[in-house]
């Protein structure tokens, strides 16, 4: 049972490292050097990781008060889960729909086919995130 537990938590971390890689093979396509900026993602995305577990393990979400430091990483933190969720539930319908509507998953047609469905999860995303921020601002929480 641990070992399953062990299992589960390295599969979530395998995504944030493939992201870091595919965003230093940019960097390094078009600067020509790779800066430090995968690295600060799988940080920061570990350190998120680690504090939504604790607060949630703790029960320290009732006893954070508004407004103070704890409580912007909480939100950060909760916000980044959110979208999280997101990226992943639309990564697994964009998939499922491309396994269903591709007739053959290995000419160059299927790879065409397979480069517009991840370019349609970033669209997606990006207009969830859009009404999601959008909604924040008419609450007041955004400047």
């Amino acid at each position: 049972m641990r070992l399953r537990h062990r299992a589960r938590r390295w599969r979530s971390i395998v995504p944030i490292a493939l992201f870091a890689a595919l965003l230093a093979v940019i960097q390094l396509a078009s600067l020509g050097r790779v800066t430090l900026l995968p690295v600060k993602t799988v940080v920061v995305a570990l350190l998120l990781m680690a504090v939504s577990r604790l607060v949630m393990r703790v029960g320290a979400l009732p006893r954070i008060s508004p407004g103070t430091p704890a409580w912007r990483l909480l939100l950060f933190a909760l916000v980044t889960r959110h979208f999280v969720g997101i990226l992943r539930a639309e990564t697994a319908r964009a998939l499922r729909a491309w396994s269903l509507a591709a007739p053959r998953r290995l000419g160059p047609l299927a790879w065409r086919s397979l480069a517009w469905a991840m370019a349609a999860i970033v669209v997606r995303s990006w207009v969830r995130a859009e009404r999601f921020y959008a909604a924040q601002r008419l609450r007041g929480l955004t400047a």
